[in-house]
């Protein structure tokens, strides 16, 4: 029996095409094909338990651990196989059967799904740390380090309650972030992400007059980002290189502005925001020491950082909403942010390996070519796949 294993889409698309959000994480789908003699007599088996697993092995120096994370085991059955057309000159006939992988109902870590239970694609990661090697806390050495993490089908035919064949193989498969949801990924949101801009004054005397006036009747600025579960999308840059991208709603609120205040940011066109967004991705792996041994774990970590800038144009107040003093003035705008490269695997904890995500943003609002506000915040994030 010849068999081979092949990765389909299972990622649900909606009535508008774009990609379809899941409550509960479902794992991928692994269309299973196998080869038997053309016609046989009887069935070549009566169910296949197919299995997928992944594993992360560490070695830090002479130090080596192994940790299997994931195992899930789906079983099909012989009557769910179905032809697949092939020349009347083979010998041999294919059957083809798609199994879909569900997720284990554990405590999640994340409010996205369970971290520990995140598919990784088998990777390399590389590092280096350093390591006592006797109780001197000066006697210090370079250790090299390595992660490899690893994934895998493997495949079970019984026929009347007795293995008859095995199978395993390596498998790719699509564990890109579809979903990015910020805040603290251990606990239940409790609003939008609200980051308060304090008033650039250099750029407050040619903007708007209401700074001019007493502190008790100084503006102010918030700038509120969602922590709902936003969809990675895939796109492609100018010179035809794919990346995936995100779309981060701003809510701009600005408090303690007079009519005189608004018509400036209508004649000006509004306000315009030069957005600095840093990707923070820190990966650490650990090899543990064994029982017998006194020294402490040796743990690598990694840290990459990577800024962009965007520019933002919120749309400008109409006369029609001018506000009474004091009322508050809102407008929203979209912030399109790229994935790095740092960014490719989904937030992940186990005992060896850790992949976190954090996010800062830094404001600078404008009106006209005054700077008038300020301001910036850092927040951690969880991508996901599913």
């Amino acid at each position: 029996m010849d068999v081979s294993f092949r990765t389909v889409s299972s990622l649900p698309v909606g009535h508008d095409g774009l990609p379809a959000y899941q409550e509960h994480s479902s794992g991928p789908t692994i269309d299973v094909r196998v080869k038997i003699p053309d016609d046989p007599a009887d069935s070549p088996f009566e169910f296949v338990r197919i299995r997928l697993q992944t594993a992360v092995k560490t070695q830090i120096g002479t130090r080596t651990a192994v940790q299997k994370v994931l195992n899930l085991v789906e079983e099909c059955s012989w009557s769910q196989f179905v032809p697949l057309y092939a020349p009347a000159s083979d010998k041999q006939r294919a059957y083809s059967a798609a199994i879909s992988f569900s997720r284990p109902a554990e405590k999640p870590l994340s409010r996205l799904s369970s971290r520990t239970n995140s598919l990784l694609p088998a990777t390399n990661m590389y590092g280096t740390t350093y390591i006592t090697k006797h109780t001197a806390l000066s006697d210090q050495h370079a250790v090299e380090g390595r992660c490899e993490t690893h994934i895998w089908v493997s495949a079970d035919f019984f026929r009347h309650g007795v293995l008859v064949h095995s199978s395993r193989s390596a498998i790719e498969l699509d564990t890109r972030p579809r979903l990015l949801e910020l805040g603290s990924s251990k606990q239940q949101p409790s609003g939008p992400l609200t980051t308060q801009c304090r008033p650039r004054m250099s750029g407050v005397k040619a903007g708007l007059t209401s700074f001019r006036k007493s502190t008790k009747a100084q503006s102010s600025l918030q700038v509120q980002l969602p922590t709902d579960s936003l969809i990675v999308s895939p796109s492609q840059l100018r010179n035809g290189r794919n990346c995936s991208t995100v779309s981060v709603p701003l809510q701009v609120s600005v408090t303690g502005l007079s009519s005189a205040d608004v018509k400036a940011l209508l004649q000006d066109g509004g306000l315009r925001c030069e957005v600095e967004t840093k990707w923070i991705s820190k990966h650490a792996f650990t090899a543990p020491t064994s029982s017998t041994e006194h020294a402490a774990s040796a743990t690598v970590t990694k840290r990459t950082a990577t800024t962009q800038h965007s520019d933002i144009a919120f749309p400008p107040v109409y006369e029609a909403d001018l506000p009474e003093e004091s009322q508050v003035v809102s407008t929203t705008g979209v912030l399109v942010a790229m994935l790095p490269e740092s960014a490719a695997l989904p937030t992940f904890s186990s005992a060896l390996l850790q992949v976190d995500y954090e996010l800062e943003f830094k404001f600078l609002f404008r009106l006209g070519r005054c700077a008038i506000y300020e301001g910036k915040t850092r927040t951690p994030c969880t991508l996901a796949r599913s």
